[in-house]
């Protein structure tokens, strides 16, 4: 019997595992993104996956729209990353972490053969994938292999927008063609929302670049061609999108190219054509291309070499093909040069894609007044044309001390920008100027916070914080403003904060906002822990009805019945809207005997209407509301727009082909209609929340 993949999903060992997994991943510069976040949410982590867990079970989890963020390129353009919700981060990690027994064993004949990139770790591992930095040593070493071999021949082939151009469909078809409809569900409407077309959502192409669990999506995409190579013995090896083909003859290697050539476009993806290529290699460099990383001996060459590191780095900026990976590295492990100082700060912004390795290593030369007044002069004065680049010197800066004056020139330029239109979703830029005036003004920026759109960057914003400014009443303010989002990232932020700067008495009287803190995380982190209710959390965000977490006290053990029925109901909204009244009416069928049932017990003056006739079978849904419900007037604010729901449904074609009181062919539900029934529901629902409040 198959795996329930959506089952092993939401299991708290599985959600705990991934939340592991994304603190131990490898790519630092995205993980930087989730520092703070990722600590904070360990202040009731147990609580919140718990209630994480209820909600995937319910069907309540919705995915949110991302940040998207364009990190420069050497080539000019730009590498779109996704800066995921907290909660999504995690579902999403959880996802992959659930097919590892699919998809291990065929992965198993590709691994440090043919495929280097993300190779698994053990099933139960922290760590998702092996080291990246040993794997490619490994690849490195399998084209030495080639190359000694007199397989001279090598095609560089490499993939257009690989991560944009996947298939969803065809990603979700390798889970299963049939089954896992749950899981595969989830997966297709998460990837939807993340994935960088942010024009149309029809698209369903493309997975979001940055988070860990895309790799490992990316590789399991690749999977099938990587054995196909592997079994016509094509001389073959790929790390990532970085694709090698050796053979003894131009002819030989061609015909491994022409294969994968027309094996990545039967499955959507499109081949780099100006990076394509085939040459004999005259040289082992020449037969590897361009190098991702150092070998362990050459990093220790550069931190050995003292003074002829600088020379290396002043080479690699002089020559017009640079050793990007000894020029990142040297910047990671440098410390405090005068002449390594200068180089950077000559090519700023002349080297956009090395901006992230610039600003780690200046940020080492914070009490240097010098350097923050040639920063602001020659870079925020002269900003980058990539917003991405010109917010990660505004939040250097942020870093670095100003003198008075440029420190009021820079405060007002920081503002004039955020009041821009054209930058309203630069998120990049605003994550930077946010951090640059919440380090130099807390008050002045407070009042742009709150009205910021994205919930993730208003979150980014104060991880910069000063715990001074903790105290002001415009904090206090942004935190009960910050309060009524539901996303809780920005929240939590706060409270963290607060939390460092031990200010209990204002996380004593801080209340949570009931209506919005569907996922607990705000109370559980405050100590006011609460149970979620799914059917409260999806007639909240598709009904407007208000937020009811009580839902189990009338459904009892028919809870998990009701919430499948809702949730199939919401599934078929727009696509068949004669299947969403089919299962609302059977939701609202069972929700009346049983609100009939614990008003019996509660309120004993009241003839209340049967749900069972005199031999104890339970009555149709029909004859209650004609009967018992309607007939008697028993709280017609309930119960007439379940009846003129249920009679509507009797005349639809999936219900009866014929109307049997007129004779004529039944209608299916129009969309005027759907949209009047569902505020009669609303009010319906809310009439019931009133009720079963009172007990």
């Amino acid at each position: 019997m198959a795996k329930n993949l959506f089952k092993e999903l939401y299991s708290i060992d599985n959600l705990q595992l991934a939340f592991k997994r994304l603190q131990t991943a490898q790519d630092r510069i995205y993980k930087s993104y989730y520092r703070d976040l990722f600590i904070a949410y360990e202040i009731s982590k147990d609580e919140n996956l718990k209630n994480l867990s209820f909600r995937l079970k319910g069907h309540s989890f919705n995915p949110k729209e991302p940040v998207r963020v364009y990190l420069p390129k050497s080539s000019g353009l730009q590498r779109t990353i996704s800066i995921l919700n907290l909660d999504d981060i995690i579902v999403y990690q959880a996802m992959a972490n659930v097919l590892f027994d699919k998809f291990i064993k065929d992965r198993e004949l590709v691994e440090d053969k043919t495929v280097f990139s993300n190779v698994f770790n053990e099933k139960e591992s922290i760590y998702f994938f092996r080291d990246w930095k040993e794997s490619y040593k490994k690849f490195k070493e399998k084209i030495k292999y080639f190359y000694k071999n007199k397989l001279r021949w090598v095609a560089h082939f490499d993939l257009a927008a690989y991560f944009d151009t996947i298939s969803q469909d065809n990603l979700k078809n390798l889970i299963s063609l049939k089954s896992q409809e749950d899981y595969k569900g989830l997966l297709g409407e998460c990837l939807n929302r993340w994935s960088s077309h942010k024009v149309s959502k029809d698209i369903k192409q493309g997975i979001p670049q940055g988070p860990l669990p895309s790799s490992f999506f990316s590789e399991i995409y690749l999977l099938n061609i990587d054995l196909k190579l592997q079994n016509k013995d094509i001389k073959y090896v790929r790390f990532v999108d970085d694709i090698k083909i050796f053979g003894n003859s131009k002819q030989e290697v061609l015909r491994g190219v022409i294969l994968l050539d027309r094996l990545c476009k039967e499955i959507g993806l499109i081949p780099q054509g100006k990076k394509y290529e085939i040459i004999k290699a005259e040289s082992l460099t020449e037969a590897i291309g361009k190098d991702a990383s150092l070998t362990i001996e050459e990093k220790d060459q550069i931190l050995k070499s003292g003074d002829e590191s600088v020379e290396i780095f002043k080479k690699a900026f002089l020559g017009e093909h640079m050793d990007i990976s000894a020029v990142k590295y040297m910047l990671l492990t440098l410390g405090q040069n005068a002449k390594v100082r200068r180089i950077v700060l000559g090519n700023l912004n002349r080297r956009p894609e090395l901006v992230d390795f610039f600003v780690f290593y200046l940020e080492q030369f914070s009490d240097d007044l010098k350097l923050g007044e040639f920063i602001y002069k020659n870079v925020i004065k002269k900003p980058s044309p990539y917003e991405y680049v010109e917010g990660r010197y505004w939040d250097l800066l942020s870093k670095l001390k100003l003198s008075e004056s440029y420190r009021k020139e820079a405060l007002k330029l920081a503002i004039f920008k955020l009041t821009l239109k054209v930058n309203r979703d630069n998120y990049a830029l605003k994550i930077g100027l946010y951090k640059f005036l919440i380090t130099i003004s807390a008050k002045s920026v407070i009042k742009f916070l709150m009205r910021e759109g994205s919930a993730l960057v208003q979150a980014l914003a104060m991880t910069s914080i000063n715990p001074e400014s903790l105290s002001n009443e415009e904090y206090l303010s942004l935190l009960n403003n910050l309060k009524l989002r539901s996303s809780y990232e920005p929240t939590l932020i706060g409270i963290y904060k607060l939390y460092l700067s031990l200010k209990f008495d204002v996380l004593k009287n801080f209340v949570p906002s009931s209506e919005k803190d569907y996922s607990m995380v705000i109370k559980n982190s405050l100590g006011k822990k609460e149970i979620v209710d799914p059917i409260g959390q999806i007639l909240k965000s598709k009904y407007f009805v208000s937020y009811f977490n009580k839902w189990a006290v009338i459904f009892g053990k028919t809870y998990k019945d009701a919430n499948e029925q809702l949730n199939s109901a919401i599934n078929n909204w727009f696509s068949n809207r004669d299947a969403w009244m089919g299962y609302m009416d059977s939701f609202n069928a069972l929700l009346t005997r049983k609100l009939i049932g614990l008003l019996s017990k509660k309120i004993t003056n009241v003839r209340h209407p049967k749900i069972v006739d005199k031999d104890g079978n339970l009555l149709d849904y029909g004859i209650i509301l004609n009967n018992n419900c309607i007939e008697s007037k028993y709280n017609l604010k309930i119960l007439e727009p379940f009846f003129a729901f249920h009679n509507r449904r009797n005349n639809i074609p999936i219900s009866h082909e014929i109307d049997k009181k007129t004779g004529k062919t039944t209608k299916r539900l129009s969309n005027f209609e759907q949209r009047k029934f569902k505020n009669d529901l609303r009010i319906a629902y809310e009439e019931i929340i009133r009720i079963v409040s009172l007990f």
